[in-house]
């Protein structure tokens, strides 16, 4: 095994074989926070996908997944504006950002209220940008470099 130094700025609770299987060897597919992890067999490979702000997967005495801190890369937000959200929309709302939760608890964080989902990847924001939209939701990314 090589030896990778690591600090992580966000460790993620899922266990690598929990992950969905891509056709890609090395690359998993995390289905709760929408983004590919990948698997960095050293040091090197490890700082790429850090300079890229890809979550990523370490093996040492089990496989750590989360996203490295310490190299700057650009953490997307998106706004979804105070605005009144039902019905379809409400539905729709909660499966594409909060699928784990129930129609009442969607409709109680987002419903007449500013609403915000931090730290995704450029494509996921744009997607759900993008899936809002179309809905008639309105909804803005944000841009920070950390």
């Amino acid at each position: 095994m090589t030896e990778i130094s690591c600090k992580f700025k966000f460790e993620c609770p899922k266990k690598w074989d929990e992950l969905v299987v891509t056709d890609k060897d090395g690359v998993r597919f995390c289905s709760h926070c929408k983004s590919h992890v990948f698997m960095a067999n050293d040091q090197k490979e490890l700082d790429e996908y850090a300079a890229k702000g890809e979550c990523v997967a370490i093996e040492m005495e089990y496989v750590m997944l989360g996203r490295p801190e310490g190299i700057p890369y650009v953490e997307y937000s998106l706004f979804i504006h105070k605005q009144k959200i039902s019905g379809k929309k409400l539905y729709a709302l909660r499966d594409a950002i909060l699928p784990s939760s129930s129609l009442f608890e969607a409709s109680q964080q987002f419903n007449m209220k500013q609403g915000k989902v931090e730290d995704i990847d450029e494509q996921h924001a744009m997607k759900l940008e993008a899936e809002l939209t179309k809905l008639g939701i309105k909804c803005e990314i944000q841009a920070k470099n950390s």
